[in-house]
């Protein structure tokens, strides 16, 4: 029951502050002026900016998984190149796999 009487005072807050927004100071009510700042404010820009590169290096990293998994699929083992990063995948060969965990395990090279 606590949860409900919480409720029920943030809802009632919520509207309190709604209703102060719409005071008008100077032609424009609260809310206008507060988002002319935002819009105006250089903080935005340099989170627009940061946005848009994000957006880039997904978008990059996704062509570059699609075209790994597909090439994956249709067999390719080339080496690709992965976008503008320039990030190489290969398939190893399983001689080469086999060679690599012998070495870690302590076995000598040429013994099998």
């Amino acid at each position: 029951m606590p949860e409900l009487g919480q409720t029920i005072k943030l809802f009632v807050l919520s509207i309190l502050i709604v209703i102060g927004l719409q005071v008008k100071v100077g032609g424009d009510t609260i809310e206008n002026h507060i988002t002319d700042w935002i819009h105006g404010s250089r903080a935005v820009a340099y989170v627009q900016d940061v946005a848009s590169g994000g957006v880039i290096v997904i978008q990059d990293a996704s062509r570059a998984a699609k075209g790994f998994i597909f090439d994956t699929i249709n067999g390719k083992k080339n080496v690709e190149s992965a976008s503008r990063f320039n990030l190489r995948f290969k398939q190893e060969d399983n001689e080469q796999s086999e060679n690599r965990t012998l070495r870690r395990a302590g076995a000598p090279e040429g013994d099998e």
